[in-house]
């Protein structure tokens, strides 16, 4: 009886506390508003919708008069990484971007344990040393907008390779993004 007795108080309680209803929406004077609320929010571009089911959204990384900068392309989601690469010999028509990634110099691109190889071919080795940061930073920042991309690697002729970081000293092994994030546009 009496855990019936205080279920009924507290019911009673709470059914007090809350917010009054309304038969109709009031409008607020927005100089009641805080400072904040009262701001209009900035506009953004939409994307256009893509089929998620089929294509996904991808970051294709190019050089930019400030840095490097990013192309959003759609993409089939079954294509691999080495034909997404391949694309950056190419900046998008009509762009300001260009490229420092020579044609054919992706000769392979495989995925493995978070882990993207990227066969290089020897005409990587005649690339002008600044054109060659730009040209690995590229291929490091698209790269690892693919799903479960976080590390890259470089090899030519199927031997491991050294690549420049954005401050040109030589990197042995894997890379990051992090590796060339400073080298972004603002």
């Amino acid at each position: 009886m009496t855990r019936v007795a205080v279920s009924l108080v507290v019911a009673l309680a709470l059914g007090g506390c809350g917010i009054p209803s309304q038969d109709r929406p009031v409008a607020i004077d927005p100089s009641s508003l805080p400072p904040r609320l009262g701001q209009t929010a900035p506009t953004t571009t939409a994307t256009p919708p893509i089929d998620a089911a089929t294509r996904r959204q991808l970051d294709l990384w190019f050089v930019g008069a400030d840095g490097l900068a990013s192309a959003s392309v759609s993409v089939d989601r079954a294509t691999e990484l080495a034909a997404i690469l391949d694309t950056l010999a190419e900046p998008p028509a009509g762009s300001v971007l260009r490229t420092a990634v020579p044609p054919e110099v992706v000769v392979s691109a495989d995925v493995a344990l978070g882990q993207a190889t990227i066969e290089l071919s020897e005409q990587f080795a005649e690339v002008l040393p600044a054109e060659q940061i730009l040209a690995i930073a590229q291929l490091v920042l698209t790269a690892t907008e693919f799903p479960g991309v976080g590390l890259v690697r470089f090899t030519s002729d199927g031997e491991p390779i050294t690549v420049p970081g954005s401050d040109g000293r030589q990197i042995d092994g894997a890379v990051t993004r992090d590796d060339y994030t400073d080298m972004l546009a603002p």
